[in-house]
């Protein structure tokens, strides 16, 4: 939807959707990298029965983002001749971005240790046992931020899988949710060299609120922070650029200056 008047233009998206398959991309590359590499948990690239790919693996594709909402909005301040131009002759405008989490699921590397002496290999890189915890609720369960101190899950809503592959169909829990919203506030001057030469100076505020967003909870059963969220996590781009690899989750306010003709 986008609805635009003299001075401010306005857009705004949302999407419900819901993805399914039973390896997300295409199992050339895992979505989620696991701990080895800053993440908390890993794609699934396994299958869990041999005997049955369909059974457990096809469920909820690892990007499988049920909502999806942005927005984004410009203002321009109307121009005034005199001293009003001091207060006048502004533009602002900003995004912001929602989704709800992304899912995951519950792997036990215990009974995996177990079961790795019968000669049963689950793994999924960077070598990670993938084998399912059984979840006898079969319920899907969505964690909230939260989590940070209280665990989503306990160890007690699960029981070994010894003896059968269980009843959890992969990514059926789901993280929290992500939101992040960015302002650009900027001040004009036209100068005398066109009439569309203006000199703009202001300042840019990346993730405005200072708002916390944060990764999954331990998928690992046998982990002893389970169901914890142990990670932040920053936006996909920052003033620093795409997938930085450092923390750019925190509120960034940088100078900006522009001349335009």
């Amino acid at each position: 939807m986008t609805r635009r008047f003299s001075q401010i233009q306005l857009q705004f998206n949302y999407t419900w959707s819901h993805a399914l398959d039973e390896i997300s991309n295409g199992g050339f590359l895992p979505f989620n990298f696991g701990a080895a590499t800053g993440g908390t948990n890993v794609s699934v690239l396994g299958p869990q029965n041999p005997f049955s790919l369909r059974q457990y693996n096809y469920g909820n594709a690892d990007y499988d983002t049920r909502q999806y909402l942005s927005a984004n909005y410009v203002w321009n301040v109307p121009k005034f001749s005199g001293w009003l131009g001091v207060v006048a002759d502004w533009t602002v405008s900003g995004t912001l971005f929602y989704r709800t989490g992304l899912p995951f699921t519950i792997t036990d590397t215990s009974t995996f240790g177990v079961l790795n002496g019968y000669n049963y290999n689950s793994v999924s890189p960077p070598n990670t046992p993938n084998l399912f915890a059984n979840y006898p609720a079969a319920t899907s369960v969505s964690c909230s931020r939260s989590a940070t101190t209280t665990p989503c899950f306990t160890a007690s809503m699960f029981s070994p899988a010894l003896t059968g592959f269980g009843v959890q169909r992969r990514n059926l829990f789901y993280g929290p949710n992500y939101f992040d919203t960015d302002l650009t506030v900027m001040k004009n001057f036209h100068l005398p060299i066109s009439e569309a030469s203006t000199f703009s100076v202001g300042l840019q505020f990346f993730n405005l609120f200072n708002h916390a967003n944060f990764d999954q909870p331990n998928q690992n059963l046998g982990s002893p922070t389970f169901g914890l969220i142990t990670h932040a996590i920053g936006p996909p781009t920052s003033m620093f650029g795409s997938f930085l690899g450092g923390d750019a989750s925190p509120r960034i306010i940088q100078v900006k200056g522009q001349f335009s003709f």
